[in-house]
């Protein structure tokens, strides 16, 4: 090709930035791996905001993308995958990587892969946007075997969620929890056989809820975890076992416990075990206010009692035939008690 016939200046940073800005990120993160001497683009990149998600279940192991105001990208893993018209799919196997458009109704062959390119497909992603893993979600049936797990290694997620209608073995259950390692919020609902061992280190969270009977767990093992805030459903909890806990938690144990909920699986009579407990010196009058539990739920505590920490926190329990709750006040004001807002 002839040279210009007029002088051309060299492209600012800026203008390199201007175009790059109009490509789309599935296009931007492709160029990334075909071309390291695109030196502009991590900052262009790292201007999208968003956050990834791993999904293993009936539909595959997908790798989600999901950025505002842009269709989520899947990166699939498997061949069990749903053909979505609006989707882009990047397809990997050992030897070559190859993205699909399938919006021009162009049939898609989804490619066999290991599970361990999960686990480089979020360092690659993290790396290069800076984004952090939002989800990630397990139905244990859809595991082929718990050695392919071993290669999913997910360091820090906020959400780790495990369901699923099958009894899930003690091994998946811990292979899962050792692969998925630091998580805010875990989140389980499948049963777990009772001959899990418990084990803290893979239970610390922040916060944990347990939505299927949890026979392997009881309350006084609460005292062990570095969580929060917890809520048991479908629980076999027994009253005696929450007046226990409120016991241990008075002579000094669980300091960091803000919450616990526990919505028993049969109905519970006030057992006369309460009667007596009332008349301790640490047990103060009704309090007459709520917990705000986040933005959309209020906790009525009228009816509850409280009780001192030997820190000097006071907490508000109460028992019904059906649930028993145990909040902590963090700030006092007024006649409504509560704390920053958060979501469960």
């Amino acid at each position: 090709m002839a040279a210009a016939p007029f002088p051309l200046r060299e492209l600012s940073k800026r203008d390199y930035e201007t175009v790059l800005t109009l490509f789309n990120l599935q296009d931007l993160i492709t160029f990334s791996m075909i071309s390291k001497k695109c030196r502009m683009l991590p900052t262009v990149v790292r201007r999208r905001q968003g956050y990834l998600e791993v999904s293993i279940s009936r539909d595959g192991t997908i790798l989600h993308l999901s950025e505002r105001g842009n269709p989520k990208i899947k990166w699939a893993f498997n061949d069990r995958i749903r053909e979505n018209p609006r989707s882009f799919i990047w397809e990997i196997d050992d030897n070559r990587m190859e993205m699909h458009l399938n919006e021009t109704e162009v049939s898609i062959k989804p490619i066999s892969a290991h599970f361990s390119y999960v686990s480089s497909a979020i360092k690659y992603l993290k790396e290069l946007l800076r984004w952090s893993v939002k989800s990630v979600n397990i139905d244990p049936a859809n595991l082929p075997n718990t050695m392919n797990l071993a290669d999913l290694k997910v360091e820090k997620c906020k959400i780790l969620y495990i369901f699923g209608t099958r009894i899930i073995s003690d091994q998946e259950l811990t292979a899962i929890l050792e692969n998925v390692q630091k998580k805010n919020f875990l989140k389980i609902n499948i049963m777990i056989y009772n001959d899990f061992l418990f084990i803290p280190n893979l239970l610390n969270c922040k916060r944990l809820l347990c939505e299927k009977p949890t026979q392997w767990l009881t309350l006084d093992k609460l005292f062990q975890l570095n969580c929060t805030k917890f809520i048991f459903k479908q629980s076999r909890f027994k009253v005696q076992g929450c007046i226990d806990f409120m016991e241990d938690w008075m002579d000094g144990n669980g300091e960091g416990i803000d919450y616990l909920l526990v919505k028993f699986a049969t109905l519970e009579t006030k057992d006369p075990v309460i009667l007596p407990y009332l008349e301790d010196i640490d047990v103060v009058e009704h309090r007459s206010s709520g917990y705000i539990l986040n933005q959309y739920t209020y906790l009525d505590c009228e009816d509850g009692y409280d009780i001192k920490h030997d820190s000097g926190k006071v907490a508000t329990w109460q028992v019904a035939p059906d649930y028993f709750y145990f909040v902590v006040w963090h700030n006092l004001q007024h006649n409504i008690l509560q704390r920053t807002p958060f979501e469960f």
